[in-house]
């Protein structure tokens, strides 16, 4: 048994007596809300499909801005559906990871756009910004980069940043970015960079190993 008051957990045992009311969780199993850290959803059935599998809070990392505002707001607080935080465009270079999928895609190329860049994606409601480093194609240069992750610290908030390379994701860390949304896969990562990495930076990762 799990006795839950004001939303949180208080107590499990094997029976407790209790006069609150009782759900019969027979052929049920309880576990706390999943989240999804990385995704691309494109439909309010996305955000479904996911509550159905306990998954209640989704982060989307580029998409149509109008339709991710939409979204979020229409189904703010509905249990049936996840909630829903977007980083609306991804900034990227023009014809750039991110500029394929037949979407407008705002884009970039130099560090005196970046205050535009980020003004229009917290007009547009997004939550983060989030700035793809793909060196296998064309990509923002790095005085772009470190002026994107200024900018969204300025405006109080995070920075993260799409990479596949282990330089650029140490040179992204070294520059403040919040967190990273892919890992590293063209290399392993040395030992001693990683070591100290971890004692003078904060920042997080996000495998998406898929």
């Amino acid at each position: 048994s799990v006795l839950i008051e004001d939303g949180k957990v208080v107590e499990v045992a094997q029976r407790i007596e209790t006069t609150a009311e009782r759900i019969d969780g027979t052929s049920k199993f309880l576990m706390p809300g999943l989240t999804n850290s990385h995704v691309h959803a494109f439909s309010a059935l996305s955000l479904k499909e996911a509550a159905k599998a306990g998954v209640l809070q989704m982060y989307d990392m580029h998409g149509m801005e109008q339709y991710q505002r939409q979204m979020q707001k229409s189904f703010k607080e509905n249990p049936d559906y996840a909630d829903f935080y977007f980083a609306g465009n991804a900034a990227t270079v023009p014809n750039g990871h991110g500029t394929q999928f037949g979407f407008e895609v705002s884009t970039l190329t130099k560090p005196t756009e970046a205050q535009k860049f980020v003004a229009d994606r917290i007009s547009s409601g997004a939550n983060y910004i989030k700035i793809i480093v793909e060196s296998w194609k064309e990509t923002l240069n790095q005085e772009t980069i470190s002026a994107l992750i200024a900018e969204a610290h300025a405006n109080k908030i995070l920075a993260v940043v799409h990479i596949s390379k282990w330089e650029d994701a140490k040179y992204v860390i070294e520059e403040k970015a919040d967190g990273l949304v892919h890992i590293w896969w063209d290399k392993k990562a040395d030992v001693a960079e990683l070591k100290k990495l971890k004692t003078t930076e904060n920042f997080f990762v996000i495998p998406t190993i898929l």
